[in-house]
């Protein structure tokens, strides 16, 4: 394990420890789901298609920690179509405001633990600010979503991602 991913499970660690207390005595709920979407990279000046599988803890009504795998997706680089992927594990913290008994609006905050690959190997990695907002509707367990993020200076440069997923809760 390299030092960049110790310094992000150190940064959940303390997302939860700092975060626990808030869930008081409510009892909170486990979730997982995956989202596809369209990344807009600002260095690159391209676009890509982005995948994301990502999971959390609902501590409150109001508060969640959430971890991602993300894919923003394969562009072209020196000629070359798709030779440059970038992709990364997000961590943060999402504020929930619940709006009626199904829906709900969020934002979130927390780090990016990225890294590029050209054609298939490593030449730029780091771990650095992400934060995002979004919408979620729920119906029993399941629940779609919508959100933007920005993947800040992934490689000198900011991406965006614009995403819909689905989303299941363990009740």
């Amino acid at each position: 394990m390299n030092i960049r991913h110790s310094l992000s499970a150190a940064i959940i660690l303390l997302i939860v420890v700092t975060t626990a207390p808030l869930a008081g005595a409510q009892e909170g709920e486990w979730y997982v789901g995956g989202s596809l979407g369209s990344s807009d990279d600002d260095v690159l000046d391209q676009t890509g298609s982005s995948l994301k599988v990502f999971g959390g803890y609902r501590f409150t009504k109001n508060v969640a920690v959430e971890a991602a795998l993300v894919d923003l997706g394969e562009f072209d680089s020196l000629g070359l179509p798709n030779a440059l992927e970038q992709w990364g594990l997000a961590y943060g913290v999402v504020g929930i405001l619940p709006i009626g008994d199904n829906g709900s609006v969020f934002a979130k905050a927390g780090f990016f633990d990225w890294s590029i690959d050209f054609l298939s190997r490593t030449v730029d990695e780091g771990t650095d600010l992400t934060f995002g907002v979004g919408g979620e509707y729920t119906f029993e367990n399941w629940g779609v979503r919508v959100e933007w993020e920005c993947f800040s200076d992934v490689s000198d440069g900011d991406v965006d991602l614009f995403s819909a997923g689905v989303v299941y809760r363990f009740r």
